[in-house]
């Protein structure tokens, strides 16, 4: 028995130091790193990807090719550059970093990947991951305030001038169905986090807009367009979503 408790705690030692991109690797070595690979949330995997790259930049830059891997999406889309200059390293997001919730930033980055590829099956998949996962987070004021104020933004997809800081719109560069496509599912996350995720903030009046915005969402995509652009089974994911 001393041995195998001597054995559990050298390997979860090495498991500690072992980089993201090896966690899987390592799990073939033995019965031990395989049952730890398989209690590793993703969330803790990304924890250990932001601390090797320490840079929140590079963090985002590694989960749009972890993403495009996964998917067989393009790499350096085009929202890329500004996503970084406009988004992420105009907007103070320290306390989002310190709560350690990379996935909320790594998922924005799905949805957002899924919406200009126009993978409706893929953005109803992370939906129903999202409403699984989210109600288990907790984020204090600060952090809560950070990480959505930037989704929001980023989904506003207009020129936004706060603190004479210039934020271009992201998905100028796309048709105007991929954009709509995009900001829908942005919205689904957005959404997915106000109605979930625990948190010491004030959101009386967020949830006041939150609910007027779902009805406008839900009769948008009732319309003729959105019902010749998305198909029926999206619809309907989505608008349980909004409503």
């Amino acid at each position: 028995m001393t041995n195998i408790v001597a054995q559990d705690d050298i390997s979860w030692y090495i498991w500690k130091f072992i980089s993201f991109d090896d966690l899987k690797k390592t799990s073939l070595v033995s019965k031990n790193f395989a049952n730890m690979y398989k209690n590793t949330s993703f969330n803790d995997m990304l924890k250990i990807k932001y601390y090797e790259l320490n840079d929140i930049k590079y963090f985002c830059i590694f989960a749009i090719n972890h993403i495009a891997d996964k998917y067989n999406y393009k790499k350096n889309p085009l929202y890329l550059d500004i996503l970084i200059s406009n988004y992420i390293e105009n907007f103070k997001l320290d306390d989002f970093i310190n709560s350690e919730y990379f996935i909320l930033l790594y998922d924005t980055i799905e949805f957002i990947s899924h919406g200009i590829n126009r993978k409706f099956a893929n953005i109803a998949n992370k939906i129903s991951e999202c409403l699984e996962t989210y109600p288990k987070i907790y984020l204090n004021a600060e952090a809560y305030t950070q990480i959505l104020q930037t989704l929001i933004n980023i989904g506003a997809n207009r020129l936004i001038v706060t603190n004479e800081i210039y934020l271009r719109p992201m998905f100028n560069s796309y048709s105007q169905n991929t954009s709509t496509i995009a900001k829908i599912a942005l919205f689904a996350q957005i959404f997915i986090i106000t109605d979930n995720i625990k948190t010491n903030a004030k959101i009386t009046k967020l949830l006041d807009a939150r609910k007027l915005k779902g009805i406008e969402l839900v009769n948008y995509l009732k319309k003729e367009e959105m019902q010749k652009i998305c198909p029926k089974y999206f619809i309907s994911k989505i608008s349980n979503v909004f409503k």
